[in-house]
């Protein structure tokens, strides 16, 4: 690596990067870590190639060392620069704005604009509506409901609600706003007016724009329902992909043929390089023709940053076979890199980025360690299948952990998948081009040669399917903090080594030598070894048959230790933030619980919301689901985790009432169908599970309420010496009925009723259980005005400190 100054370069801006807010403690520490790695690995590289320790190469290798500080800084500081950035600091209707529009996108009923070099012309009240420099040209998304009338380039004024993104306020939910940061994009701007465009184009990227939707039509009048699929993986536009194939790709692991990656870029450029040398260009004409195409295909469809990592090192590539000098691939990838820092350090923390560089990390590091383990068999006949499953062995082992921290979950069946998905891909993506380029002289023609990509698309539908009605077809292992991550590669640099180091030893046993410019298994092969001894020769490289089933297991024990396995202990209690809405996570030791889960003013919480905090936290399998009453705001997220199967739930815990509602029975009849267990309960029922005691005590067998409410389930929990009071919605009514029926005692923690409406919550009911904390689930700006004033005044007049979802996002309460 010493000898790639672009790699180390990249490496260090990525750490000045990661580390930008930390602690300076930190920085010394990885300062240190990374000067002892380069000084063992120089040790390594002096040994290996027989240099001196006091030769001028020594000197060249020792270089890069007095360089850390300097990158170091420069990835630091560059993130310190990006940090500034037009961020409203709350939501502002009807200020006016004046920005470029750079690209669009055309939905059924909306139109999305893309502004640059955005400045606030005026608010309602003429107030400075952002945080930071108020001269800062920023980008925005706008929504404009209609066909907006504007070309990309103009300089259009609009008018609308203007809004910063929402970061993830629980564990595991999708974070809006590091996800646009990353993309560039400072704040969106809805339900706009145009009020005034200039009328001055990009006349290249509205070409451009509309050759896309030239692009768009043909695809959709040629693949029929495979449209939105096609769309999507050749155009970058999956808004009109159906959720529930999206989702089927997502689970088995092949969603990455859905964006634009990498591999479309190196299999276009590279067909069409080979082309254009076929027709007889030179290297030059070939090269610069195809560079120049995959550029304007990048702008067309949005230049990710996959696309724009595989573009630049495509483009080296053919400067280097231009050139007549050899290509690098490990500095390709740290050139690129360090473009994609500097233009957006934000980009660091996006999946696609990461897992964009892991998987070209993995060719270059992990797949030669494959090699060197499992040598390749003398058979050439099956030796490319074999190296196309090794290669994607490595990509998954080298992308492992970014998939579990963005997804929480990995399908075992994906490497199988992906070794019939990825090579097919490549007729599919080749097939759907030419047949919209034939498209356009011989439509009937142009059907016939997309006929192989639509089979094979639906191949792929089948092959999903039948690999999650397969055991174990989805394994969810939560999301692993940082330092099991760090741990997990630093096993595998340990591995790739210790297998480098131990390939060296037995090389040199044999009596080989290397050098520079040739290695041990050039070496071996230009000696044209008879077929007969090369059992003996390759023995030189591998770990032998007999440890490969062993080592194997071993790495996988490891894995699972590393990553995986969690030690379920003590309880943890969580109050998601579902907005105007209730749901707590409850886990008393290897048990998980739901109490409640619903809301009114988040679509689709429980997907959106429940479902991933609870796979970010590991839990595939809930013991017990506790719906306190049928109010839509706490149970219409249990019905999505039932109905979508997002989530396995055992027992279904309801309140016991005479004269069950509509949406009671509809519930009854869902978890009928799923195969959930129901139970109802009334006052003085008991559960215990583990070390956790619980006891109900509202409703009372024959009460009836005066309103839903007061149907609520009031449970009291008790885990060694601590005790919660869950609520629900219950209301005057109800705490009256268990005052007088002398069942309350004295509670460290409650779950304040109803949201904090003043109908709950009073003076008396607050005077007999004395909490010491009260948290309160409520959305922000709900038109009921909770939690009430007068209920906050009670709890400080007593003493007890509350927490409220809508301002502390997910609380969290851990108890050993």
């Amino acid at each position: 690596m010493n000898r790639r100054p672009l790699c180390q370069a990249a490496l260090l801006t990525t750490l000045g990067i990661a580390l930008y807010g930390r602690p300076f403690w930190q920085l010394c520490i990885a300062v240190l870590a990374y000067v002892v790695f380069t000084v063992l690995e120089l040790e390594l590289s002096w040994k290996s190639l027989g240099i001196p320790p006091g030769s001028r190469k020594v000197k060249v290798l020792v270089l890069p060392l007095l360089l850390i500080p300097f990158w170091l800084f420069a990835g630091w500081q560059r993130m310190q620069k990006a940090a500034v950035r037009l961020v409203p600091a709350e939501e502002e209707e009807h200020a006016v704005i004046s920005g470029v529009v750079y690209d669009r996108q055309n939905q059924e009923d909306k139109t999305i604009l893309y502004l640059k070099d955005v400045i606030l012309v005026s608010t309602q009240n003429n107030q400075q509506v952002f945080e930071n420099q108020p001269d800062y040209r920023g980008t925005c998304i706008a929504y404009y409901k209609g066909n907006a009338d504007c070309s990309i380039g103009n300089t259009i004024q609009v008018k609308g609600t203007l809004s910063p993104f929402e970061e993830s306020k629980n564990p595991g939910q999708f974070d809006a706003k590091s996800y646009y940061c990353s993309q560039g994009i400072d704040f969106s701007l809805f339900q706009i007016e145009i009020l005034g465009n200039d009328q001055q184009e990009d006349w290249l990227r509205q070409t451009l724009y509309q050759v896309k939707e030239f692009l768009h039509q043909k695809l959709e009048q040629l693949s029929g329902k495979h449209a939105p699929i096609l769309q999507a993986m050749l155009l970058g536009e999956k808004s009109q992909m159906d959720s529930e194939i999206k989702e089927l790709y997502q689970k088995n692991g092949i969603s990455h043929v859905l964006v634009i990656s990498g591999l479309h870029f190196s299999l276009l450029g590279m067909c069409l390089y080979e082309c254009l040398r076929r027709l007889g260009g030179s290297f030059a004409v070939a090269g610069i023709a195809s560079a120049a195409v995959l550029f304007l295909y990048g702008i067309m469809t949005g230049f990710g940053v996959s696309s724009v990592r595989a573009f630049l090192m495509f483009g080296i590539s053919m400067g280097a076979a231009i050139t007549g000098k050899g290509y690098d691939l490990p500095s390709a990838l740290g050139a690129s890199v360090l473009y994609l820092l500097y233009r957006n350090p934000y980009v660091l923390f996006q999946t696609g980025f990461l897992l964009s560089v892991g998987a070209i990390l993995g060719i270059i590091v992990v797949l030669p360690v494959l090699n060197l383990i499992f040598v390749p068999n003398e058979n050439v006949r099956f030796q490319s299948v074999r190296q196309g499953i090794r290669s994607g062995i490595a990509i998954q082992l080298a992308t492992f952990p970014v998939l579990l921290s963005s997804f929480y979950e990995f399908s075992p069946y994906s490497i199988l998948l992906n070794c019939i998905v990825i090579p097919l891909l490549t007729v599919v993506i080749l097939g759907a081009v030419t047949a919209v380029l034939i498209s356009v002289l011989l439509p009937p023609l142009a059907g016939l040669l997309l006929m192989p990509s639509l089979w094979i698309l639906d191949l792929y539908e089948v092959l999903c399917r039948l690999a999650g009605k397969l055991p174990g077809s989805s394994v969810i292992t939560g999301k692993p903090e940082p330092y099991r991550v760090f741990g997990y590669y630093l096993l595998l640099i340990v591995i790739a080594g210790a297998a480098y180091l131990f390939h060296h030893k037995r090389a040199l046993q044999a009596g080989y030598e290397k050098t520079e410019k040739e290695t041990y298994r050039e070496q071996m092969q230009r000696e044209q070894i008879p077929k007969g001894q090369i059992h003996m020769k390759k023995q030189v490289f591998s770990m032998g048959n007999a440890g490969r089933p062993a080592g194997v297991v071993f790495f996988a024990i490891l894995v699972y230790v590393l990553l995986v396995w969690r030690e379920k202990s003590g309880m943890d209690i969580c109050m998601l933030d579902v907005g105007q809405g209730q749901s707590i996570y409850i886990r008393c030791g290897s048990s998980d619980i739901l109490y409640d889960g619903g809301s009114t003013d988040i679509s689709q919480a429980g997907r959106y919301r429940i479902a991933p905090f609870l796979k970010a936290s590991g839990v595939a399998r809930l013991e017990l689901v506790i719906v306190s009453h049928l109010d839509a705001d706490h149970y219409n997220g249990i019905r999505e985790l039932i109905e979508d199967e997002l989530i396995q739930i055992d027992c279904l815990l309801l309140p016991g009432l005479e004269e069950p509602d509509e949406s009671y029975q509809k519930l009854v009849r869902l978890a009928k169908q799923q195969g959930i267990k129901m139970q109802t309960v009334m006052t003085n029922d008991r559960l215990t599970m583990n070390e956790t005691r619980f006891r109900v005590l509202h409703p009372s067998a024959g009460y009836r309420a005066g309103n839903k409410n007061d149907t609520s389930i009031v449970m009291e929990m008790e885990y060694k010496d601590v005790t919660m009071l869950l609520t629900g919605d219950v209301e005057k009514e109800g705490e009256m009925n268990m005052i007088k029926a002398g069942i309350l005692a004295d509670v460290d923690i409650l779950q304040l009723a109803h949201h904090g409406s003043d109908s709950s919550s009073t003076e008396e009911f607050l005077d007999i259980i004395q909490p010491q904390i009260a948290l309160i689930s409520c959305g922000k700006d709900n038109r009921y005005g909770h939690p009430s004033p007068e209920v906050l005044q009670r709890l400080d007049e007593r003493g007890i400190c509350y927490y409220v979802t809508m301002k502390e996002g997910c609380i969290h309460i851990a108890l050993p």
